[in-house]
């Protein structure tokens, strides 16, 4: 009996070792800069930061544009909160489009692709919605979260294989931000390739008017990595064992 306990004790600590060694060799960053839109400079009229501090952006034309949206600051412009969306903190990200063509967007690099981060899974998790606006007709865009090489204020890049994901909002009624999330498992032929947090807004459909500018929101927007599925197992494996274990000796 003792045996087997030695065993199962022995095979849950060498599965936790393998869990946080899994996670130690990630080399992608572990933290986003400013991925709750708390820090930004509201600009004169307080309502908004036109710069997304952390993060590159890019803004197709004054109605198309990423901004920091300063709840206090449409408080105090005597703003209907009632058409906004909650928020965690003071800040949320605002995307907007202007037709079907002029779209904005965001972007941060995480970092260079090692060998050691291949078979770990990385998540990009972010909450999204929508104000209502007065407006007629139905406008829809896809929130979009991926892990993208090549990105910058000028270019949406490559989305990795399989590793986009979006939400869908329409702006006819206040939508609470809802959360959604996007994984990458790195591969071999992804060593030494630079990996972007991408978060953009595509246009899927706007009716009633033209020229008007429409905005969704993103918020708490965070990246997490997991050890390989193997190594998942095993630490399962091991509890398992120590509860069954336990069981037998209560009886």
């Amino acid at each position: 009996m003792k045996s087997t306990l030695t065993y199962l004790i022995v095979a849950s600590v060498c599965a936790f070792g393998l869990f946080y060694a899994g996670t130690a060799n990630a080399t992608l960053v572990s933290t986003l800069v400013n991925g709750d839109f708390e820090t930004f400079t509201p600009e004169s009229h307080g309502q908004y930061a036109h710069d997304v501090d952390g993060w590159g952006e890019h803004d197709y034309s004054s109605g198309a544009k990423a901004v920091i949206w300063n709840y206090p600051g449409l408080v105090a412009a005597g703003k209907d909160m009632a058409e906004y969306p909650t928020i965690t903190g003071d800040g949320a990200l605002g995307l907007s489009f202007r037709n079907l063509d002029q779209v904005s967007w965001i972007f941060q690099s995480l970092g260079t692709i090692e060998a050691s981060d291949v078979g770990l899974t990385y998540t990009l998790s972010a909450s999204a919605g929508a104000q209502q606006f007065g407006y007629t007709g139905v406008n829809v865009a896809d929130i979009v979260l991926a892990f993208a090489t090549g990105v910058s204020d000028s270019s949406l890049g490559t989305e990795l294989a399989s590793s986009a994901n979006r939400i869908t909002i329409s702006d006819t009624q206040p939508i609470q931000l809802s959360a959604f999330s996007v994984d990458y498992t790195p591969s071999s032929g992804d060593i030494d390739k630079e990996v972007y947090a991408l978060v953009w807004i595509d246009p899927v459909t706007s009716t009633g008017y033209t020229d008007k500018t429409r905005s969704c929101l993103v918020d708490e927007v965070s990246i997490g990595v997991v050890p390989e599925p193997g190594t998942l197992a095993l630490l399962a494996t091991g509890l398992i064992g120590l509860l069954c274990y336990a069981w037998r000796k209560r009886k």
